[in-house]
């Protein structure tokens, strides 16, 4: 009996649980890169697995934007009083004794 396909099959399932990591732990671009690199070094893939990691390395690259729009959005958006705590904002109202 060969083991060829199955051997391949469950390699190919080892190295796609790197990037399914790499995402579920929110590392964006390790992932898209894991991706990348098993489809360039797997070029006899068959067309279903390839078009599978093509699908999830476009999906990764549509959250890697939303990801940086939110970014530039957040980042870009004034302080307001709500948001910013100042020394004011954190005092007591009376001063405390040294001990």
């Amino acid at each position: 009996m060969s083991e060829g396909p199955v051997k391949e099959n469950i390699d190919l399932v080892l190295k796609l649980h790197e990037p399914e990591v790499y995402h579920s732990m929110g590392l964006f671009e390790e992932a898209l890169r894991a991706y990348k690199h098993i489809l360039s070094d797997n070029p006899e893939l068959d067309a279903s697995s390839q078009k599978t990691i093509q699908e999830k390395i476009a999906a990764l690259q549509e959250e890697i934007r939303d990801q940086e729009d939110n970014n530039v959005t957040s980042s870009s958006e004034p302080l307001t009083k709500e948001s910013s705590l100042t020394k004011e904002d954190m005092s007591v109202g009376e001063d405390i004794p040294e001990i």
